[in-house]
């Protein structure tokens, strides 16, 4: 709390901050997402976790012990929805950056 990041930076000067991809440098709480207070991007479009399958987004807690599946769209104002995205990640990516 209190750390001026880039999105931070960017919004300040009007500039659009959106987030695309992989998140894992902390998700615990939702202010240390890519759209919370901490971080500050308006969206984010990909997955927080790690160990990730890149076409069927499951995620691994052992080697090869699937867990679950991980791909969530969010909004700064506290909107999210976790869904199935069929594509592989790099397409996912592509056209949600583009």
């Amino acid at each position: 709390p209190g750390v001026r990041t880039l999105p931070h930076a960017l919004r300040e000067r009007g500039y659009a901050a959106h987030a695309v991809g992989k998140w894992h440098v902390g998700a615990t709480q939702f202010r240390q997402t890519p759209v919370g207070a901490d971080v500050g991007f308006e969206t984010h479009t990909g997955s927080l976790l790690w160990s990730m399958a890149y076409d069927s987004k499951e995620l691994f807690a052992e080697p090869f012990t699937p867990m679950g599946v991980d791909w969530w769209r969010a909004a700064a104002n506290g909107t999210y929805a976790h869904y199935a995205e069929p594509r592989h990640t790099t397409d996912a990516i592509e056209a949600e950056a583009v």
